[in-house]
């Protein structure tokens, strides 16, 4: 399956979900609207029509095909369109009339056939283990009583729109309503409207420029991996080397400016140009051992702590990516004419390097929690 579950943002805010979108549909397939969510009396589906073509304008797919009742999802077959969009709107309405007609069981097969849905707010909140996180803002005017969703996050359910446009008194109560859901319930992911969470098979990746929170047993975490992976993406973007991109987007937390990360690891990209160790490792090596690596004042152990979190970047990435060295990830030898072209024709800087980035970033991330 590949699930991108937008925390209800639009426009600027979901860009970057746009491209991952567009990025892994068939182009020659045309795109299912699910609008069904929304109230046709207060929102009229034409108009929900124009909107998601002018959210869409980015991504690449012949026409749009709308659906107006639940019932049409019967005669569909889902596998002859490039994906399903489900918007936003009651998600108690919504997971109501996708039971009543049988397209929710209908649905679950289809992801579990590697289907591609995105779904924004109410429509990404029914792939969570159970809507009742909605009930903060949504009313279940419909009387649902079986309330629970496709449950492919492992067991969490899903709030959205979180700290958006709040109040001081909204941040209260909403706050305090994840708690204590998340007291006798499941786990909760709160995500904010700028942020994505992508399902792709069992990886799950956030896109976006915001933290997103899980609220656990009363308990809240901070996850911030989206906005440095963002960052450092967005810098690799704007030409800069890998090494350089991932530095720079922690020189805050590294007592350093950004124009001191741009030159410290200006001479990392392309494995040292070498082909040899990524960049992006060299990158979140430098970051590791700024944040915690040995001071050189006699204690030993800082010295077998600075070898483990080496040790734990490279060994990481090499498990998730299959080799930390350059030129093995690519395919290719950089240090040759010949593979530089290669590399240029392919695409590899441009659509390989950035994923290399984001990943050194999410491993990186992982490392600098347990190391608090």
């Amino acid at each position: 399956m590949k699930l991108l579950l937008c925390g209800g943002g639009c426009g600027e805010q979901t860009v970057e979900a746009n491209k991952v979108f567009n990025s892994v549909i068939d182009h020659e397939k045309p795109l299912l609207y699910i609008p069904l969510a929304m109230d046709e009396a207060d929102h009229p589906y034409d108009d929900c029509l124009e909107w998601i073509k002018g959210e869409l304008a980015d991504v690449e797919f012949p026409y749009i095909e709308m659906v107006r009742a639940y019932e049409e999802l019967s005669d569909k077959d889902f596998m002859a369109y490039c994906g399903i969009f489900i918007g936003g709107g009651n998600t108690f309405s919504l997971l109501k009339g996708l039971k009543d007609s049988g397209a929710f069981s209908k649905l679950g097969e289809y992801i579990r056939n590697n289907g591609i849905v995105f779904g924004g707010s109410a429509g990404a909140i029914i792939f969570g283990k159970d809507i009742l996180t909605a009930m903060a803002m949504d009313p279940n005017d419909v009387g649902l009583e079986d309330t629970a969703g496709f449950d492919v996050l492992g067991g969490k359910s899903i709030f959205a729109h979180y700290e958006s446009g709040w109040s001081a008194e909204e941040k209260t109560r909403y706050t305090q309503f994840i708690k204590e859901y998340s007291k006798t319930h499941e786990a909760v992911i709160a995500i904010p409207e700028e942020d994505t969470v992508f399902i792709d098979g069992d990886k799950v990746q956030v896109i976006g420029d915001r933290p997103y929170y899980i609220y656990e047993n009363g308990q809240v975490t901070e996850f911030s991996g989206p906005v440095k992976r963002t960052k450092a993406v967005k810098y690799f973007a704007d030409h800069l080397h890998c090494s350089q991109s991932v530095l720079a987007a922690y020189a805050e937390e590294c007592g350093i400016s950004e124009k001191q990360a741009f030159r410290l690891g200006s001479c990392f990209g392309s494995g040292m140009r070498k082909g040899d160790v990524c960049g992006a490792c060299t990158g979140a090596l430098m970051v590791l051992g700024l944040m915690f690596g040995e001071d050189h004042d006699g204690d030993p152990d800082e010295r077998l702590r600075s070898n483990r979190i080496n040790d734990m970047m490279l060994d990481r990435f090499k498990q998730v990516n299959g080799t930390y060295i350059c030129n093995e990830l690519l395919g290719c030898d950089i240090t040759t004419p010949e593979g530089v072209q290669y590399a240029r024709e392919n695409g590899l800087f441009r659509d390989f390097c950035p994923k290399m980035v984001a990943s050194a970033v999410d491993i990186l991330e992982s490392i600098i929690k347990e190391m608090k």
